[in-house]
């Protein structure tokens, strides 16, 4: 059934969920965000939990669901342990839904932060945590992806309570080849928003390695590194804590200009950062 306010399907516990070759018992409901909801289902010819993403099969939800499965399809070879990126076992429609199959994981590192009250993690905690991403991110650069959308409900602990800081990277609802990376392009949650994505300059895939050095501090830190409500707020954040950037990296910035001023006859520096009535 859905919602005649937005549209979104109202799926719950007890629905079934057809494919052409198998159904799926609706157990709960594990998030819901712009784009789509994710349940936890049980295959009924095999008893396999599994996790389903639905997407609205029309507009931009359609054309977005369309692009992670073109996404998913280049990292279909992958192992997914070693790769550590969440498996996919394949897509089907149901109800006018796009629905994509993955294997079901534990929780997110920010449910997992949640429940221990957001105290700070340990170094020896993080490392593995770290190097387990960056393992990610160096698999999507070998393929030519950007995910584009690393944070901390996109890091999904296995199993936790077996396997203690094993970890898999999610959702790639965002994701693009990095030959197709347009400049001024609006992605990244705000906590985990590059540089030169705020500015509007040309990015690559180094702008993930950005989101996962704010995870990281997120994790030693039990709150985030830059909490900022608007991008001015991240500007500001950044601006105080690593300096102000070099003229040569604002000037070229298509989105320079709403966090700095121009002052073509300063003799040290041209940009400024506006001040908070300014902006």
């Amino acid at each position: 059934m859905e919602s005649a306010r937005s549209g979104q399907n109202r799926v719950g516990t007890g629905d079934l969920l057809k494919s052409a070759s198998s159904r799926y018992l609706v157990e709960s409901v594990l998030g819901q965000g712009t784009y789509g909801t994710v349940v936890k289902c049980t295959n009924v010819a095999d008893n396999k939990t599994v996790a389903i993403k639905m997407m609205r099969d029309r507009g931009c939800f359609a054309r977005q669901a369309r692009a992670e499965v073109e996404a998913l399809l280049r990292l279909q070879l992958l192992d997914s342990d070693q790769s550590n990126l969440v498996e996919w076992y394949g897509a089907f429609t149901c109800n006018q839904h796009v629905c994509l199959e993955f294997e079901h994981l534990d929780k997110s590192l920010l449910d997992f932060m949640k429940d221990r009250s957001y105290q700070p993690l340990l170094l020896k905690e993080i490392r593995p945590i770290v190097k387990q991403v960056a393992n990610a991110l160096d698999y999507l650069k070998a393929a030519g992806i950007i995910h584009a959308d690393i944070k901390l409900e996109n890091i999904m602990l296995v199993n936790h309570a077996k396997e203690p800081y094993r970890l898999k990277v999610i959702d790639l609802g965002l994701a693009h080849e990095a030959s197709g990376a347009a400049q001024g392009a609006c992605i990244q949650s705000l906590p985990f928003r590059s540089l030169e994505i705020l500015l509007g300059l040309p990015y690559t895939e180094a702008t993930d390695m950005w989101s996962l050095g704010c995870v990281a501090a997120s994790l030693y830190l039990g709150c985030f590194l830059y909490p900022g409500m608007t991008e001015y707020d991240m500007m500001r954040y950044i601006v105080e804590t690593q300096g102000h950037p070099s003229d040569t990296l604002l000037t070229p910035g298509l989105k320079t200009g709403s966090f700095f001023q121009y002052d073509g006859n300063s003799k040290n520096r041209i940009w400024k950062l506006k001040c908070t009535v300014l902006f």
